[in-house]
């Protein structure tokens, strides 16, 4: 059914968004970014994990309305990417 298809790629994206934000607060604090070294591990899950994760749902949005999604979605995560390397070099 469509709930199951759905229910079970938001399960993924769930799984996904927890790898991807646990990383990203690894790699913060292997280099010693002070963002990341002052400031709690549940603080920094609780505005990443959200964030990953709509990335993702959008993404999914975006790829049952347009035809060109696959485009659309990288355009999304390499925009992430530069306001992240902006936010990181404050």
């Amino acid at each position: 059914s469509h709930f199951s298809y759905w229910f079970s790629w938001f399960i993924v994206s769930i799984f996904y968004s927890i790898i991807t934000s646990l990383s990203t607060i690894a790699a913060g604090l292997s280099f010693g970014f002070g963002f990341f070294t002052q400031t709690p591990f549940l603080l920094l899950m609780a505005f990443l994990f959200p964030f990953c994760l709509a990335m993702q749902l959008f993404s999914y949005f975006i790829s049952t309305v347009v035809p060109t999604a696959n485009s659309i979605s990288y355009g999304f995560v390499l925009f992430a990417i530069v306001v992240e390397s902006f936010l990181a070099n404050a």
